[in-house]
């Protein structure tokens, strides 16, 4: 996967990270907290609509007994399709949204010139409104730029 790639490669992992998205922005209070409510009608229109072909090439496509070449085709097809939905869905709405951080106090990090190009590793959890605390994350790593 390239540097700046977050779009997944793989059906399986598409489709899951795709729909945890749309899950997420279908509530409009998340909507509300990161600042989209004006955006809703995009995401139905250009976002959604082109999820669901997916979702439905995706199901058909699941079963490996009856998964056919123009089974994959159409898989492909569809994923065309949403992807570049979703790339702007990142770019336009959220890469540059200060909200988007969905936290209280976003934690930013600093490193030296000595530390380029060593890896980071972090785990995440989130924190609620009342102060209840989610199970960690698997650990996650980056390389530092």
């Amino acid at each position: 996967m390239a540097k700046n790639e977050w779009v997944p490669k793989g059906h399986e992992d598409l489709h899951t990270q795709a729909n945890q998205t749309a899950t997420y922005l279908a509530v409009s209070t998340n909507l509300t907290r990161m600042g989209l409510s004006g955006a809703s009608s995009w995401i139905s229109t250009e976002f959604t609509s082109k999820l669901t072909p997916m979702n439905t090439a995706y199901t058909a496509w699941q079963n490996p007994a009856t998964r056919t070449p123009e089974l994959i085709a159409n898989l492909n097809n569809a994923e065309a399709v949403f992807v570049p939905a979703y790339r702007k869905l990142y770019t336009g709405f959220l890469r540059e949204n200060p909200l988007v951080t969905d936290a209280a106090s976003p934690i930013t990090f600093t490193f030296t010139g000595e530390q380029r190009g060593q890896c980071f590793y972090f785990a995440l959890r989130w924190k609620n409104t009342r102060g209840d605390k989610g199970p960690w994350s698997e650990i996650g790593s980056a390389v530092i730029p």
